[in-house]
C-alpha cells in the first residue's frame, strides 16, 4: 500500500501503468528505449522495498511520469563489459557520442542532466547507492513537474474549477485528513 502513496486520484475511464523495476542494469540504449517506451506510455515505475535499479535501470525509471522508490537506486560510470580499447582518446570519442544522447534523452524526461555528470566519476566497481535527497534533486522521484501540471489542470478543468483551486482544496484535504491515498485503491479515487 505505501506505493499508492505517489499516486494521485485516476480521471474516470483512464487506465494507470505501473511498471515494476528490479533490475542490476543493461545496455544503455536500450534502457532509453524503454524509458521513452514508459513516457510515450504515461506509465507509472516503483523500484519496490527489497528491490534495486542499478546502472541502465536508472534510465528506464527516469522515463516513468511517477517515479516510486522504495527500494535501492544505484548509479555508476556506464562501460561497456566486452570493451578491448585500450586507447584513452578512443574511449572518450566513444563516452563523448554516448554523453550527448543521455544529456539529451534526462533533459526530454524532465530529469537533471548533472545525474550524468555524478555517475561519470563514480567507478562501476563501486556504485553509489542514491539517497532520497539526491532521488529528489536529480528529479527521480515523485511526479514529472510539467506532467503532474498537465495533469492538475485536466483535472480541474473536469471539475469546474481552476488549477489555484483545486490546489487549496488538496491542501485543505491533507491538512484535515492526512495522506489518505494508502487506504483507497486508484478506482475509488
Amino acid at each position: 500500500i505505501e506505493r499508492l502513496r505517489a499516486l494521485k486520484p485516476v480521471p474516470k475511464g483512464k487506465k494507470v501503468v505501473f511498471y515494476y523495476l528490479d533490475s542490476r542494469g543493461g545496455n544503455v540504449q536500450t534502457a532509453i528505449r524503454i524509458g521513452r517506451f514508459l513516457r510515450s506510455s504515461q506509465a507509472s515505475a516503483e523500484v519496490s522495498n527489497g528491490a534495486a535499479c542499478a546502472s541502465a535501470c536508472v534510465f528506464v525509471l527516469a522515463g516513468a511520469v511517477v517515479r516510486n522508490v522504495q527500494g535501492r537506486v544505484a548509479i555508476h560510470r556506464l562501460f561497456n563489459p566486452d570493451d578491448i580499447d585500450i586507447s584513452q582518446e578512443s574511449q572518450k570519442k566513444t563516452y563523448s557520442k554516448l554523453q550527448a544522447e543521455i544529456r539529451k534523452y534526462l533533459q526530454d524526461m524532465n530529469v537533471s542532466p548533472t545525474l550524468y555528470d555524478d555517475m561519470l566519476y563514480i567507478s562501476p566497481d563501486n556504485a553509489k547507492v542514491l539517497t532520497n535527497d539526491e532521488l529528489q534533486r536529480y528529479g527521480l522521484l515523485g511526479w514529472d513537474p510539467y506532467y503532474e501540471q498537465t495533469w492538475n489542470a485536466a483535472r480541474a478543468k473536469k471539475l469546474g474549477i481552476s488549477t489555484r483551486e483545486l490546489t487549496q482544496r488538496s491542501a485543505r484535504a491533507y491538512a484535515q485528513c492526512g495522506d489518505i491515498s494508502d487506504d483507497m485503491s486508484p478506482e475509488i479515487r
